[in-house]
């Protein structure tokens, strides 16, 4: 794999867990206008489909079998999760641990985990290659 592409999937995916948690760290972060959005646990489910989305495309890199990849993939955003909202419990005073929250992070995790393996699967088997 190219090394840039390699340098940009890192840099993707620190930026992304760097925005994670900056906004779950801000004592008042910025609020969505659309109404569906400031629904709290669903940012949860969303901000942690992302980062699963830039975690496989990091993980890709050492070229692991497609189940290991997302499983890892979810395995570190679900982990980070958990990181993020221990540092909410002790280093902020107006947010705190919630398990729902963390529950959140892996029911949007775990979604895009798997429609991400199912979908590089279909289209690797489209291609006539097993992985």
């Amino acid at each position: 794999m190219n090394s840039l592409l390699v340098i940009f999937r890192i840099f993707i995916f620190i930026g992304t867990a760097t925005s994670i948690l900056w906004l779950s760290l801000d004592p008042d972060p910025p609020v969505p206008s659309w109404e569906v959005l400031s629904w709290d646990k669903l940012q949860h489910a969303l901000a942690y489909a992302v980062l699963t989305l830039t975690a496989g495309g990091l993980v890709q890199v050492f070229k692991r079998p497609l189940w290991v990849t997302w499983a890892a993939a979810f395995t570190l955003s679900l982990g980070f999760g958990v990181i993020v909202e221990i540092l909410q419990k002790y280093l902020t005073s107006n947010r705190r641990f919630e398990t729902l929250d963390i529950l959140a992070d892996g029911i949007g995790a775990l979604l895009t985990a798997t429609f991400a393996f199912w979908w590089k699967r279909s289209r690797a088997y489209s291609r006539g290659s097993d992985q």
